[in-house]
């Protein structure tokens, strides 16, 4: 579980700091939740990161929410994008019904007909559904990205204000962590060459 949290952390981070304006950076994750959401298994990475091209959005954000669809999600999702086809479908060609399966000689025709009207209906029910939670996450998405991008600016500022101050007050510029283990681990011999190196001043 806490690895699940840190990764999930990870990938948060990785988009609220994708390369971007924030309407970009949304519209990136509204895409891949878009087409996360459909039944294309294996070209939903690939058609996020071609429309997010085209639409000029941030496409590394695109790739990460195409993951909306998991093992996990997967059997929550796709049977209700086959319910809203289904029921967008009925009116034009009927409803599915029950398949008599008791007498019934499974050619591959009719296994053909049962996974094509399957396709069609989960296909049709994933792009409603997927243009409803896109439309959904993007601005929940521009919302996040502001304020999280609004708090790091102003984090920096206040350090920037913080070190201005003190250069004002006089205080010496306390060197960084790195230079103190720099210097701590040198070692002595660096030194004593250094002052073997000097010239001896000349008598008079």
């Amino acid at each position: 579980m806490a690895n699940i949290r840190r990764e999930l952390k990870r990938l948060y981070l990785r988009i609220v700091t994708s390369k971007g304006a924030p309407h970009q950076v949304a519209g990136g994750v509204a895409l891949g939740v878009f087409w996360g959401v459909s039944p294309l298994w294996g070209l939903q990475t690939i058609l996020a990161l071609i429309s997010a091209t085209a639409l000029n959005v941030s496409r590394i954000p695109a790739a990460i929410s195409v993951h909306v669809s998991n093992p996990l999600s997967a059997p929550f999702i796709y049977p209700m994008t086959w319910v809203i086809g289904n029921l967008l479908l009925k009116p034009f060609v009927g409803g599915a019904r029950p398949i008599p399966w008791e007498g019934l000689e499974l050619s591959p025709t009719i296994l053909l007909g049962f996974a094509g009207r399957a396709l069609i209906n989960m296909l049709l029910g994933g792009f409603v559904l997927g243009a409803a939670l896109g439309l959904t996450v993007y601005f929940m998405s521009l919302f996040g990205v502001t304020r999280v991008r609004q708090q790091i600016r102003m984090r920096k500022e206040a350090k920037q204000r913080e070190k201005l101050a003190a250069e004002l007050a006089g205080e010496p510029a306390q060197p960084s962590p790195g230079i103190e283990k720099q210097l701590a681990t040198r070692p002595a011999s660096n030194v004593k060459s250094r002052g073997s190196n000097a010239q001896p001043p000349t008598s008079l």
